[in-house]
């Protein structure tokens, strides 16, 4: 019989049936559900075999999976073709969610204000460990732009939202990020060490912006100035991206202070 309450109520349910027993069973299998909600918010409807396949799990895993996820309301099945899909609740939750990150609704009107001013794409992003979330985007109305899909992921260290966010940490909490992690050469452009990234830092600290020439994706350059609390700290960035052609290094450093001054007013809204 399907579980009708709440996800949380479900994996308590699973839970205290068998604590000892049950735990890295449960831990894994949430794991495994999380991979599968987002197979299908990144590829959109599919079926059984497909996901079983790119997933690398036995179909019988699966099922098991997409069976659990209907039962709590996450996912659903077409009747017509009995392909899964993501559900609306499962949307409405990601939504409440977002509702949390103020910054994001304040930021919408300026980084419409900032596209209309520069005719560029602008993006706003926030840092996950080594890489950056791309959140929200408001896109260039030119043919030839690199728009950023929301919710996509790109190493902190080679974009201007990355690199102005990490300039507004300290010393240490630099040095912690990068313990031991080693740098992914992206394009010729990137930088490849943590000297080179701290020198970088030393800079955008000093002007109050980040560029990332070509660092990220060849033939597109950004400019990027970071979002703060009233703590001082960053909790976001926004970027102007374009191609290279468009934005040459003398036009980078001409949209920097725009950006900045655009970041400078969310985070006083902010409380900054």
């Amino acid at each position: 019989m399907p579980y009708s309450g709440s996800l949380v109520h479900y994996v308590e349910h699973l839970f205290f049936d068998d604590v000892v027993m049950k735990q890295t069973k449960l831990i894994n299998a949430i794991i495994k559900a999380s991979q599968v909600l987002e197979f299908l918010a990144s590829n959109g409807e599919s079926n059984l075999s497909t996901m079983s396949r790119e997933l690398k799990f036995p179909k019988s895993t699966t099922l098991r999976l997409l069976s659990t996820l209907i039962s709590v309301g996450y996912i659903e099945q077409n009747p017509e073709n009995y392909n899964y899909n993501i559900s609306r609740k499962f949307v409405e939750v990601g939504l409440k969610v977002m509702e949390k990150y103020d910054f994001v609704h304040i930021s919408r009107p300026y980084m419409l204000e900032l596209a209309e001013k520069t005719g560029e794409t602008v993006n706003l992003g926030v840092i996950d460990g080594l890489e950056i979330v791309c959140l929200d985007q408001v896109s260039s109305k030119h043919s030839l732009r690199n728009d950023q899909p929301i919710g996509s992921r790109i190493l902190a260290h080679c974009t201007s939202i990355g690199k102005s966010m990490l300039a507004n940490l300290d010393e240490e909490e630099i040095d912690r990020l990068f313990l031991g992690k080693t740098f992914e050469l992206v394009t010729p452009n990137t930088l490849i060490n943590l000297k080179e990234l701290k020198k970088e830092l030393k800079l955008i600290r000093s002007r109050g912006y980040a560029i990332d020439n070509e660092e990220a994706v060849q033939g597109v350059r950004c400019v990027g100035s970071a979002i703060v609390n009233h703590l001082g700290k960053p909790i976001a960035a926004l970027s102007i991206a374009g191609p290279s052609v468009r934005i040459t290094k003398k036009d980078a450093n001409k949209l920097g202070p725009i950006v900045k001054e655009t970041t400078k007013i969310i985070s006083k809204t902010l409380g900054a």
